[in-house]
């Protein structure tokens, strides 16, 4: 379940969404916008040692992956220096309809 909403396995795997990439997805679509700091507090802030050194570089990476497998259906993520992270409601209403199956 992501945000409240039921989502369909097979849509994740065909997506090929890992759990830390689902976790980062269910983020925007609850908050206006999220900055690194907050990403990797929701990512990592349940480990003792914080996550890894380079976490920061981790959430890039999870960014580019996510961007790559929601672009061909629409979705777009996009971010302000110095903000962070952020979808428009447009683009996060198209990534539920996509989580839920109903938008190929």
């Amino acid at each position: 379940m992501i945000d409240d909403l039921l989502v369909d396995p097979t849509v994740i795997k065909r997506l090929k969404l890992t759990q830390s990439q689902l976790a980062l997805l269910s983020l925007l679509l609850r908050r206006v916008s999220a900055s690194h700091e907050q990403i990797v507090s929701h990512l990592y802030g349940h480990r003792i040692d914080g996550g890894p050194d380079d976490a920061r570089k981790c959430v890039e990476v999870y960014i580019y992956w996510l961007r790559k497998a929601l672009q061909p259906h629409g979705v777009k993520i996009d971010n302000i220096f110095g903000v962070g992270y952020f979808m428009s409601a447009k683009h996060k209403e198209k990534t539920r309809k996509l989580l839920k199956g109903s938008l190929q």
